[in-house]
């Protein structure tokens, strides 16, 4: 019994306590003491490595979460940098556009507004905010049966329409538009570019 529990016994107590030291603690540098070279001994070298092994992915994982942490701050400054630019250049482009004495308005897949310049919304005598994502025939309900309407549409499957005069019944004016299909990186049509010029003098010039 004596021998025993020198040999069996007390080596297993010493690797139970061990075990629960590293589970109590989380402390993985702890070490079992190999007492001698049977069973017991192999077991004892098993449960070191373990640690050692334990002790390395901890490190690794460290240097790794480092790593990654380092990589976000950097890759969210970039795209805080792209944000900026992106936000400089489309101001800059609605500044151009603003300035042209054209309406120009830009329809999505469905004909809902998508731009404006500063021009449509004094022709239309409606804020930018209140269009921007409506659909054209929910601002202008009257224009389901007129050609304006269908000329959208027809752009919209690839056909680029120009009206060299068309009055309008909403504002009695005359314009001459542009319908312009654009497409996407598919090279799919997804959008419509309309320019509208209006030449109301020139059409009472011509009719005088």
């Amino acid at each position: 019994s004596g021998r025993l529990q020198r040999s069996v016994t007390e080596p297993i107590l010493h690797l139970a306590g061990i075990a629960q030291q590293v589970s109590s603690r989380k402390d993985y540098s702890v070490r079992a003491e190999k007492k001698s070279n049977d069973e017991i001994g192999e077991l004892t070298e098993a449960l070191n490595h373990m640690l050692t092994q334990i002790v390395r992915q901890n490190d690794e994982i460290r240097s790794l979460n480092a790593t990654l942490e380092e990589k976000i701050v950097m890759r969210t400054w970039e795209l805080q940098q792209a944000n900026h630019a992106l936000t400089e250049q489309n101001e800059f482009i609605q500044t151009i556009i603003d300035a042209s004495v054209n309406v120009i308005v830009v329809y999505d897949k469905d004909l809902n507004y998508l731009m404006l310049n500063k021009m449509a919304p004094q022709l239309y005598n409606k804020k930018r905010e209140d269009v921007i994502g409506r659909h054209v025939l929910e601002i202008f309900p009257t224009l389901e049966n007129r050609p304006v309407y269908q000329s959208l549409k027809t752009a919209l499957e690839g056909e680029f329409i120009h009206v060299e005069a068309y009055r309008s019944e909403i504002y009695d004016a005359w314009f001459e538009n542009f319908f312009i299909p654009l497409k996407n990186n598919d090279d799919q049509v997804d959008r419509v570019l309309l320019i509208a010029h209006e030449i109301t003098s020139i059409m009472q010039a011509k009719e005088k």
